[in-house]
């Protein structure tokens, strides 16, 4: 579970909660204005980011990193008579955006079986915090626990399609004043925007992303890889066939229970592949030979075992096939992998054309 919705979300005494806290994926941005849509619920809001907000941004990193005095929110299971084992640690060098926040003694989730601490690091070994009533800590560190460094970035770090953790206050015209801004790393670390092609200019694309009336321009990137989505009859799939299972699987360390089952995002067939974000969050991505489709679907990997896979009623079936930059035109719908550049524009890395929501905005 990603820390921040645990520090945030799940443990809410843990945190001395702001007056507006909102998780949501940028849709566009108007300046200092970005526009979410809400996880929740799919009123748009807008945000202000000023000078003064915090903009988090991460980095994977290890335990050599830690150091005493740095500060630290860390999570994972929990048994009362073992105590907390660590599974994640966000941890900086000094208080920034939801590690600001009071920390007081272990929270658990209401089932008992998650738990959520921070503080000060006193020492790394053993593994010791200090919250802020000033109780020391004793935590236990497993061997495979995430370990992520927090820093602060500039804003242009945010790209469209990205999805944040905002902490704030919200002005009486509905506009949210934010405090601190923090990607969901758990999701594509790069800007996945979907919207209509309404000009082409050359190596230029005049584009208005989905759900506003914005029109942005993006250049093609000089390697962009171009496709469109050639959605297929799941009728004609038939057992022995050669496919690309794209999805999750639950089989890592930390996951509880663990399961090898794939809870399918797409199926492919051909050689085309969707762009996904990259480490945990980019899922699971299996080759094989389809060895049953009843009761369940059974799938062959490639120098492995068969595995089942869960196949949601979403699961895209589809072929995704190259196109030529002449193929990109008016009037298209396409998905956008985006990144910024220095000077605001936005450049495409990867454009499929008639690609389906289900599978883009991190997921």
């Amino acid at each position: 579970m990603n820390a921040l919705v645990l520090a945030i979300t799940l443990l809410g005494g843990a945190v001395d909660a702001p007056k507006t806290q909102l998780e949501g994926t940028i849709l566009s941005i108007r300046g200092n204005i970005y526009v979410l849509r809400p996880s929740l619920r799919p009123k748009i809001t807008r945000v202000l980011i000023g000078p003064k907000t915090e903009v988090m941004a991460y980095e994977r990193t290890n335990a050599a990193v830690l150091k005493p005095g740095m500060r630290i929110a860390a999570g994972g299971r929990y048994a009362k008579e073992t105590g907390l084992r660590v599974r994640w640690i966000e941890a900086a060098e000094k208080p920034i955006g939801h590690l600001k926040g009071k920390r007081t003694g272990i929270r658990t989730s209401p089932d008992g079986k998650w738990g959520n601490t921070g503080g000060t690091l006193k020492t790394v070994q053993p593994f010791v915090i200090r919250d802020d009533e000033g109780k020391e800590i004793k935590l236990t560190l497993s061997p495979d626990a995430n370990i992520w460094h927090d820093f602060l970035v500039d804003r242009r770090n945010l790209l469209i399609g990205t999805r944040v953790f905002v902490s704030g206050t919200t002005a009486p015209d509905g506009v949210v004043q934010a405090e601190s801004v923090a990607p969901n790393r758990d999701h594509s670390a790069t800007g996945t925007m979907f919207g209509r092609i309404l000009g082409v200019r050359g190596r230029t694309l005049v584009v208005q992303p989905r759900y506003t009336d914005d029109r942005i321009q993006v250049d093609l990137a000089r390697n962009v890889t171009l496709q469109r989505e050639i959605r297929l009859d799941p009728d004609t799939i038939k057992v022995g066939d050669r496919v690309t299972f794209w999805g999750e699987q639950r089989n890592r360390p930390y996951d509880q229970p663990r399961s090898d089952d794939l809870k399918a995002i797409a199926l492919l067939v051909g050689p085309g592949m969707y762009p996904r974000s990259t480490g945990k969050g980019g899922g699971s991505v299996l080759r094989g030979r389809l060895t049953a489709l009843e009761p369940d679907v059974r799938f062959r990997v490639d120098g492995g075992k068969t595995i089942k896979i869960v196949v949601p009623a979403q699961m895209i079936t589809a072929r995704l096939v190259p196109v030529r930059p002449s193929d990109v035109r008016a009037g298209s719908s396409a998905m956008l992998v985006l990144s910024r550049l220095p000077d605001g524009r936005f450049s495409a890395s990867s454009v499929v054309l008639d690609a389906s929501p289900w599978v883009g905005y991190g997921g």
